[in-house]
């Protein structure tokens, strides 16, 4: 009898915990959906193409708060990774103070960073760093986070063969 009673409570508590991941789970996907929605409004140059889209969430960190506590900061990081013909200087201009609007009325800024696709032969590809960039930590954890995307999932088909350079535009409104 007793045995019977720990194995439903155990199953009842697995279960609760699965339906509550699932449902945080799911909350995630609607939410990176309308921020996905919010960003194809985004107009970029036209001499730029469109190498891979991607969406996730992620933590960064260290992220001060008003009561100057020091903690990780949650965003839905929402973006894709283009490649440009033309100098970094000119991109900056084009994306400098653009905003997206979803459907409340807060305002999300828009950010680029390059990236520089370190390819070495009999290697698999990876993402670092431009040297000429002044990277912020955000930027940082947003690079290591989309290699980390990417060396999972794989790199997009015909990513080596890209023209001059390749940056991230994104958008990264925090997690509620």
């Amino acid at each position: 009898m007793i045995k019977r009673i720990f194995i439903w409570g155990l199953g009842i508590v697995l279960g609760l915990f699965l339906i509550y991941s699932l449902y945080g789970w799911l909350i995630t996907r609607r939410v990176l959906a309308n921020y996905e929605d919010t960003f194809k409004s985004l107009e970029h140059p036209p001499d730029t193409t469109l190498i891979d889209a991607f969406k996730f969430q992620f933590s960064y960190y260290p992220a001060t708060y008003r009561d100057e506590s020091i903690q990780n900061q949650c965003v839905y990081l929402v973006g894709e990774v283009r490649s440009y013909p033309r100098d970094w200087d000119e991109l900056q201009v084009f994306y400098q103070g653009k905003t997206l609007t979803d459907n409340t009325t807060d305002e999300i800024h828009v950010g680029i960073f390059p990236i520089k696709l370190v390819s070495e032969s009999g290697s698999s590809p990876s993402l670092d760093m431009d040297s000429a960039f002044s990277y912020t930590p955000f930027n940082v954890d947003a690079l290591a986070e989309l290699e980390s995307h990417y060396f999972f999932w794989g790199f997009p088909k015909g990513l080596s063969k890209v023209g001059k350079g390749i940056y991230a535009v994104y958008i990264a409104p925090d997690c509620d």
